[in-house]
């Protein structure tokens, strides 16, 4: 809003003319206030419509056109021309239009131009700002901005009154709320926060994104920077600053690269220039692991570093001969220090430099073959000791020691070597071979193993060594038969053997009778025993027969029980069994002789007997009556000899203990079965017991159906035979 009081509205530039200064002033209009309103509509960036007018407060606007606009209507337009210079400070520009609007009751003006013709316009961020020149010259304030676009607005400042991606409007109710800047960001942006630390005060340095530069910064001052959308690259300038003489603050990083929004600091650090000042051994320095040739100055940063100089630094006089210097101590300006490497705080500019002891130093070699060697340099009256063991054992060879050499020359017998280095020495340790002997028997059972130590081409012979000709272990012994190997040069490890034959002894248990082994006690492993008996046939008339061998640890290749032998292998100790069984046939012989003849007599007087009396039986039933059909069992079985002589109580009880007898042999078939469905027996013992169980109870049947037709004829006989009685 514009309130003009005096003056007159002065006229800037002319249609058409590119404006570059100035700011507008306004009529003496007593009690006129003006409403400022402008309009921005953005078709592209190479084409875009600003628009500024005015509207008359507190006055009428037929009074305020008739009073003050139509007799100087140029003096208005020029104004909201000037106003548009200004506000987008243009530098080309076109007039699109301008006039008087009785219905809105505004007058204005309208330009067309390019984004890149505003002195506002920041292609870097792709946006445009916009002045209020009214409040910047403190003479008012815009009322109303209003900005259309065909281009979508990423981001406004300040906030609008009303906003969305095409389109911000500003309505200010009063000039504290009024903002001096408008801006509208055409592309997306972000926000990067920019710092510097470290550096000292008074000193400012230079940020710039690219080649564009952001601005001068102080240490500890930091702000914050829009970008469009992308990927940058920040640098700051200069990157060391000097301070003082030795003294300087290098940045950590010169660049860095963003691509979104955050924050950047660039760090300085203080630098302090220390001066290495080379001496006698002291060539080189190590300054936090890297090494640098003395004399030099190195740029440190102030804090704490390790220092490092060469424990001994070595300049040759001959092949075993050189000049040595040993680090002693530090000295950083007025401070000495002995511990190597040391660790310094570094604060100010230094010197530095390093002390060094310088002695003369001999080679001296030690040449080993169990000790740690020596081959090293050692200084004048320094000690040196060795020690190498008497003697070690290194599997089946034994090495012992004969002393320390120089040359060809002894210099030492002790194994425990102590000396003081005067001058380049070489020495070495010498030591004899031994090889292992084992003395052993074949077979192993023999003897006890033993182990001989004989140096290395001595003569070893064999029948100087002891052995025993026989030794025995239980049922078996050995044989010495001689050795393996005749006298021999020891040139390697090696074994021996007492060559021994092995024997058993073979025992002969007789049972009966008298039995011996042909060829002795003890019989060669390996070879075949003959045991005879002295007579195969004992006794009258009961009497002992031989019956076979039987062996115990060995084979019985061949016997004969008729002849009295049998040929055993020998394979171990070995016990040969006699074997006897009785035999009772002469016995058995005359006892059936006497009983024959008492049998044949009884049998006869009882056959005779029992057909007479059948005969009579079936002779009386013949005469009382027709006789009887004869049933089919008693005609298909004719009652054998037995039924003559067989008495009928004798025929019950023989059936009752065939019937027994089946009886068994059907259980143990079922149990058979059992077995062979639990899987408990084979296929070839199932078939086997079977067969035999069968087999004996078919003969049991075949006794039953032989007795029952006795039985039956029997009975036929009872019947015929009872007497018929008659009425008298």
């Amino acid at each position: 809003m514009l309130r003009l009081r005096t003056g007159k509205l002065l006229l800037a530039v002319a249609i058409a003319v590119v404006l570059t200064a100035g700011t507008p002033l306004a009529h003496a209009q007593e009690g006129v206030s003006y409403y400022l309103g402008n309009t921005i509509r953005i078709e592209s960036r190479d084409r875009v419509y600003a628009t500024a007018y005015i509207h008359p407060l507190g006055i009428s606007w037929s009074d305020w056109r008739q009073k003050y606009f139509d007799p100087n209507p140029d003096s208005y337009y020029n104004g909201l021309l000037n106003r548009l210079v200004y506000m987008l400070n243009l530098r080309r520009l076109a007039i699109a239009g301008y006039g008087v609007d009785d219905n809105q009751q505004i007058v204005y003006v309208t330009v067309l131009f390019a984004l890149s013709d505003s002195g506002y316009y920041d292609s870097n961020l792709d946006c445009l700002s916009i002045l209020d020149v009214f409040k910047n010259a403190g003479a008012g304030f815009f009322d109303k901005l209003e900005v259309r676009s065909n281009l979508r607005i990423y981001q406004v400042e300040p906030a609008a009154t009303r906003r969305d991606s095409y389109s911000a409007v500003w309505e200010n109710p009063s000039y504290g709320a009024a903002p001096l800047w408008y801006r509208i960001y055409l592309s997306p942006v972000m926000t990067v926060r920019i710092g510097v630390s470290g550096l000292p005060a008074g000193y400012r340095v230079s940020v710039y994104a690219g080649d564009r530069k952001l601005g001068d910064l102080a240490s500890g001052e930091a702000r914050d920077f829009l970008f469009k959308e992308g990927s940058y690259t920040l640098t700051v300038t200069p990157s060391v600053v000097e301070v003082g003489a030795g003294v300087r603050y290098r940045a950590r990083s010169t660049s860095v690269t963003v691509s979104s929004s955050g924050s950047v600091t660039f760090e300085y650090v203080k630098q302090v220039q220390v001066s290495f000042q080379a001496s006698p051994g002291f060539e080189r320095v190590r300054v936090d692991g890297s090494w640098y040739s003395t004399p030099t100055q190195l740029w440190l940063d102030a804090g704490t570093h390790e220092l490092y100089a060469e424990p001994s630094v070595s300049k040759q006089v001959s092949g075993d001969e050189r000049v040595a210097y040993r680090f002693s101590r530090w000295v950083v300006g007025g401070s000495s220090y002995g511990s190597n490497p040391v660790i310094l705080q570094l604060g100010d500019p230094v010197a530095v430099s390093a002390e060094y002891v310088q002695r003369r130093e001999y080679r001296v070699v030690v040449r080993t073959r169990y000790a740690a060697p020596v081959d090293g340099w050692f200084g004048a009256g320094d000690a040196l000791r060795v020690s190498e063991p008497s003697e070690r054992v290194e599997g089946d060879v034994k090495y012992v020691f004969t002393g320390w050499y120089l040359g060809g020359s002894l210099y030492s017998r002790s194994s425990e070597l102590s000396l003081t280095v005067s001058g380049p020495l070489y020495l070495e340790s010498r030591w004899e071979k031994w090889f292992k002997v084992v003395v052993a028997c074949k077979p192993p059972a023999a003897c006890r193993g033993e182990e001989l130590w004989l140096r290395e081409g001595s003569l070893l012979d064999p029948s100087s060594l002891a052995a025993e000709s026989v030794v025995y272990s239980g049922d078996a012994r050995y044989v010495l038969q001689g050795w393996s190997s005749g006298p021999v040069t020891v040139s390697s490890p090696l074994t021996l053997y007492k060559v021994y034959k092995v024997q058993y002894r073979v025992r002969v248990e007789p049972g009966e009778g008298r039995a011996w082994v042909e060829e002795g006690e003890w019989v060669d492993e390996g070879s075949v025993a003959t045991v005879r008996v002295e007579s195969t046939r004992l006794g009258f008339p009961v009497q002992t027969v031989l019956d076979g061998f039987r062996v115990e640890g060995g084979s019985i290749l061949e016997q004969s029980a008729s002849e009295g032998w049998a040929r055993v292998r020998v394979t171990g100790p070995t016990t040969v069994h006699v074997l006897w069984r009785r035999d009772y046939t002469p016995l058995y012989t005359l006892a059936v002789a006497a009983v024959a003849v008492a049998a044949g007599s009884v049998l006869l007087v009882a056959r005779r007997r029992l057909q007479a009396a059948e005969t009579a039986a079936v002779e009386r039933e013949a005469k009382a009556k027709p006789a009887p059909a004869v049933a089919p069992e008693a005609a298909a079985t004719q009652p054998s000899e037995e039924a003559r002589v067989i008495s009928p109580d004798e025929l019950e009880s023989e059936l009752e203990k065939l019937a027994r007898e089946a009886e068994e042999h059907r259980e143990f078939l079922e149990r058979l079965e059992t077995l062979r469905a639990e899987g408990r027996i084979s296929e070839s013992t199932y078939e086997e017991l079977r067969g035999e169980r069968l087999g004996m109870l078919e003969a049991l049947e075949a006794r039953v159906r032989e007795l029952e037709s006795i039985r039956r004829a029997a009975a036929v006989r009872s019947s015929t035979a009872q007497p018929t009685t008659k009425d008298n």
